[in-house]
């Protein structure tokens, strides 16, 4: 790069700016004789690293715990639904790290959390089949997340008193 420095001049005022005039060579990109570019300018790679794409494959997945109209595996859902289905929904929402309100306030929260709950445990199924089984009966979608919520916490209980267990006889 050259660092000439071209004036400027900003008229009457008589302030000058001597600023640094850097030139550039020109890319070179291939042209037919007909003046048509056949090429494109192609990117730079990054110095220093090597890009590595690493591709984890997750097992299919399993299938929800219990069935959605499962009802009467878990009467006490069931009847708190039944009775006062909002402040049910905030309550679980709020079991499941989420405020409270966000069931009042954001539209389609239900929807999100059963995506949420599906996803972080590798449950089968899709955004549209939450969407459907939340827009077609949210008591059942309700009864069915709290069911799964409660085995999933059954299960780390298991876990963390196994884990503990085996430490206490190693040597």
């Amino acid at each position: 790069m050259s660092t000439d420095y071209k004036r400027f001049d900003d008229g009457p005022s008589g302030l000058e700016l001597n600023a640094p005039a850097y030139s550039r060579s020109p890319q070179q990109v291939g042209t037919s004789p007909h003046g048509v570019v056949v090429n494109q300018p192609q990117a730079v790679p990054p110095m220093g690293g090597i890009n590595q794409t690493v591709i984890i494959q997750q097992s299919g997945g399993k299938t929800w715990s219990t069935t959605l109209c499962s009802c009467t595996s878990d009467m006490e859902s069931c009847c708190l639904v039944a009775l006062c289905g909002p402040c049910y929904e905030c309550w679980f929402h709020s079991k499941n790290n989420e405020s409270c309100c966000t069931p009042i306030c954001v539209p389609g929260a239900t929807i999100a959390l059963r995506t949420k709950i599906r996803t972080q445990h590798n449950i089968m199924g899709s955004i549209i089949d939450d969407c459907c089984v939340v827009c077609c009966c949210n008591p059942c979608a309700l009864c069915q997340m709290k069911r799964e919520y409660d085995i999933i916490q059954r299960e780390q209980v298991v876990t963390t008193v196994t884990t503990s267990t085996m430490q206490d006889y190693q040597y």
